[in-house]
C-alpha cells in the first residue's frame, strides 16, 4: 500500500512539473517574442516612412532602374543590426521587391501570415522560413520573421513589410534559461515529494500506532464483554441447580454447528453470544418452578414457555445487543413445522442462529442428567434427532450435527464442567479477535 502510494505520488509529482514546466518555457518563449516585436516593428515603421511614399508601393519593381532605386531607398533598412532580410508586398499579395531580384512580381498562395496581414494585424512568430517563398532563405537559421502592415494616411493597408529578424543568440539564452527553470522545477518537486513522503510515512506509523492500540483496547472490551456475559451465564446457573454448566456447552455445540455450516464470523460470534444467553429469561421465573424435581403442571410449563420473551425483553432493554441476537434467543423454541413457541416460526421464518441454538440446547438436554431421568447415550440422542428431523428441528442442522456429533462428544463431554467451561470462554475469545 505505501509503495503503491508513493509510486502514484512521484508519477503525479513529475506530471505536474512536466506541465509546469512547459508553461513556463512556453511563457518565456511568448514574453520574448512580444518583445522583439514591440521593439523591431516601429524601427520598420518609421525608417519605411522615412525614405519611401505610397507610390513606392503600387507596382512591383520589374524594371533594373526601379528595381535598384528602391534598394538604394531602403539600404538603412536593410542594414539595420540584426535584420537578416526584408520583402515589400502590394495590396495583391505580389512581392514588389526583395534582395533576391527572381521573386519579383511572384504571389504565392497558403501564405496565412501575410493575409492577415493584409486585414490590418501584425504577425510574428519564430520560424524556421518552410514556406514555399523561402527557398532563397535555406541557410538562414531559427529567426523572428514579422509580416507589418504599412499605412500611408490611411486607414487600409497599402502594402505589407515581412522583416527576418536574427535571433540565435536570443534563443540560446531562452535554452540556457529554460534548462535553469526545469533544474529548479524538478529539484523543487523533488524536495516536496521527499517531504511528502516523510509525512506520509510519520502518518502511517503513528496510524499503525493508534491501530494496533485501538485493537489491544477493543480485545480489553471484547474480554470485558465476554465476563459480563460469563457473569449473567452464572447467575441464571444458579437459579437453576439442574442445569449448571447447561449455556456454555450449548454455546461450544452451537460453535462446532456453524464451523461446520461455513457460517460467516460476524455471524458466527453472534450465535455464540446468543447461545450463551439463550436462557436468561430465566430470571424472571420462579424459583420453585426451575427447581422442580418432577415434570411441571400445563400452568407451570406456560410460564417456564415464557422465558425466550422475558430474555429478549431484558436484552433489548440493555440497547447493547444487536437486533439479530435478540430474535434468536427468542425463537430458539421454535419448531421448524410451526409448533413451536413464542410466535410459532416456521422454516426460514426462524432465524438461522436460533435453528441452530435449538438442536445444540436439545442435544445439551438430552445428554444431561436429570432428577427425574438419566442422561442418554450419544447414540440414542442422534436417533430421536433423525426422528425428528424436518419436524421439530431444521434437516440441515440436524444432518450437520450427526456429521461432528463424534467431535461434540471429543470436545464437549469428555472434560468435566470446569474445564469445558475453560475451554469454551477461550475459544470464544479466540473467535472474538478473528
Amino acid at each position: 500500500m505505501r509503495r503503491l502510494f508513493l509510486t502514484r505520488s512521484l508519477f503525479w509529482l513529475l506530471f505536474f512539473a512536466f506541465v509546469l514546466g512547459m508553461y513556463v518555457t512556453f511563457s518565456l518563449r511568448m514574453h520574448m517574442l512580444k518583445n522583439h516585436t514591440e521593439t523591431v516593428i516601429p524601427l520598420v515603421r518609421n525608417a519605411i516612412h522615412h525614405h519611401l511614399s505610397a507610390r513606392d508601393f503600387e507596382m512591383p519593381k520589374l524594371m533594373t532602374e526601379d528595381y535598384e532605386r528602391f534598394t538604394l531607398a531602403i539600404r538603412d533598412i536593410s542594414e539595420m543590426p540584426q535584420l537578416l532580410r526584408i520583402k515589400f508586398y502590394d495590396r495583391q499579395g505580389r512581392i514588389i521587391w526583395s534582395d533576391e531580384q527572381k521573386l519579383v512580381g511572384e504571389r504565392f498562395t497558403a501564405n496565412p501570415g501575410l493575409d492577415r496581414a493584409l486585414k490590418g494585424e501584425v504577425v510574428a512568430q519564430y520560424s524556421r522560413l518552410s514556406k514555399e517563398e523561402n527557398i532563397y532563405e535555406t541557410g538562414l537559421s531559427y529567426i523572428l520573421e514579422a509580416y507589418i502592415p504599412l499605412y500611408f494616411g490611411d486607414s487600409e493597408v497599402f502594402a505589407v513589410a515581412e522583416v527576418y529578424y536574427e535571433v540565435g543568440g536570443l534563443f540560446e539564452r531562452i535554452a540556457r534559461t529554460r534548462v535553469g527553470i526545469w533544474f529548479i522545477i524538478l529539484a523543487s518537486f523533488l524536495a516536496l515529494y521527499l517531504l511528502l513522503s516523510k509525512i506520509f510515512f510519520n502518518a502511517s506509523s503513528l496510524i499503525m500506532k493508534q491501530k494496533e492500540d485501538l485493537g489491544r483496547t477493543n480485545q480489553a472490551l471484547k474480554k470485558a464483554y465476554l465476563g459480563t456475559i460469563k457473569a449473567l451465564v452464572s447467575a441464571v446457573d444458579a437459579k437453576d441447580r439442574y442445569t449448571r454448566g447447561h449455556s456454555l456447552r450449548v454455546a461450544q455445540i452451537s460453535v462446532l454447528l456453524t464451523e461446520a455450516l461455513s457460517v460467516d464470523d460476524k455471524t458466527r460470534f453472534e450465535i455464540q453470544q446468543a447461545a450463551l444467553l439463550h436462557d436468561v429469561g430465566k430470571i424472571g421465573i420462579d424459583d420453585v418452578i426451575l427447581n422442580k424435581p418432577g415434570c411441571l403442571s400445563p400452568e407451570e410449563w406456560e410460564i417456564m414457555k415464557k422465558h425466550p420473551v422475558i430474555g429478549a425483553a431484558v436484552l433489548e432493554e440493555a440497547g447493547t445487543l444487536s437486533k439479530d441476537l435478540i430474535n434468536m434467543i427468542r425463537s430458539h423454541h421454535e419448531r421448524f413445522d410451526g409448533n413451536g413457541y413464542p410466535d410459532g416460526l416456521v422454516r426460514d421464518q426462524i432465524p438461522l442462529g436460533a435453528r441452530i441454538i435449538a438442536v445444540a440446547d436439545a442435544y445439551d438436554a438430552m445428554r444431561s442428567e436429570r432428577p427425574y431421568r438419566k442422561a442418554k447415550s450419544p447414540e440414542e440422542v442422534l436417533s430421536e434427532f433423525e426422528t425428528v428431523s424436518g419436524t421439530q428441528f431444521d434437516p440441515m442442522v440436524v444432518e450437520t450435527l450427526l456429521g461432528i456429533a463424534n467431535q461434540i462428544e471429543n470436545i464437549v463431554y469428555a472434560a468435566s464442567d470446569e474445564n469445558t467451561s475453560h475451554q469454551f470462554v477461550s475459544t470464544t475469545a479466540l473467535s472474538t479477535e478473528s
